[in-house]
C-alpha cells in the first residue's frame, strides 16, 4: 500500500471520531436552545396569568370600595370600640403607659 493511503487512513477514524462530536455538541446546543425557549414561554405565560389574576382581583376591589364608602367602613370601625381592638384608647392601653 502506498504511505499516503495509510496515513489518510490513519487520519480518516480521529476526523470520523471529532466530527461525530462536533455534531453532538451542534444536538446539545439545539436542545439547550429549544429547552431555554419553552421555559421562557412557560414563565411568560405564568406570568401573564398572574398579571391576569391581578386585574380581576383590582375589579373586585373596586366593585367593594363602590359598595362600601370608607364613611361606612370608619363608622364600622367606630362600633367596634376597644372590642375590636384590644390596645385602642378605649381601655386597653392604659397598662403599658409609663407610670408617672
Amino acid at each position: 500500500m502506498n504511505p499516503n493511503d495509510l496515513v489518510a487512513q490513519q487520519q480518516a477514524l480521529p476526523n470520523q471520531y471529532m466530527q461525530n462530536a462536533q455534531h453532538a455538541q451542534y444536538g446539545l446546543l439545539a436542545l439547550g436552545l429549544a429547552w431555554f425557549i419553552i421555559s421562557g414561554l412557560v414563565l411568560y405565560a405564568f406570568y401573564a396569568r398572574l398579571r391576569g389574576i391581578e386585574q380581576e382581583i383590582m375589579k373586585f376591589r373596586i366593585a367593594y370600595e363602590f359598595a362600601n364608602p370608607p364613611k361606612e367602613r370608619e363608622k364600622h370601625r367606630q362600633e367596634l370600640g376597644a372590642a375590636g381592638n384590644p390596645f385602642s384608647k378605649a381601655g386597653g392601653e392604659e397598662k403599658y403607659m409609663p407610670k408617672g
